[in-house]
């Protein structure tokens, strides 16, 4: 067995981090929501047999009414996504919603189960 070049010890770093998933129904191009309360998003597994190459957020206080999120610079927050694989986000973005959205560029093919990487706000 071939020995890994890198130390472990240098990943002897604890961060405070979660997991969670929202699910893109089967003809659509909304998710459940995400509750972030406390959390920033970091990453985004997109999984094998996703459809479309963008996602989009939309974001609520309430859990009842959404909005699209947009920068500062007045654009749409928007990702280029390629299925199977994982969409870095940088956490400034998303900070301060407590639930979220996830948009597809297309309405699903099948369900479509995204899973989420949040850290803790420290």
């Amino acid at each position: 067995m071939a020995s890994n070049p890198v130390a472990k010890e240098s990943f002897d770093v604890e961060i405070d981090s979660t997991g969670q998933s929202v699910t893109i129904a089967i003809g659509q191009t909304l998710s459940s929501a995400l509750n972030c309360f406390g959390m920033n998003v970091c990453n985004i597994l997109i999984p094998s047999g996703f459809t479309g190459t963008t996602i989009s957020f939309y974001g609520s206080f309430d859990n009842t009414t959404y909005y699209p999120i947009y920068n500062t610079a007045g654009a749409a927050l928007t990702a280029t996504v390629v299925a199977n694989s994982i969409c870095a986000l940088a956490p400034i973005d998303l900070a301060g919603f407590q639930f979220i959205k996830i948009s597809s560029g297309s309405s699903q093919a099948s369900s479509a189960t995204l899973n989420i990487s949040l850290r803790h706000l420290e």
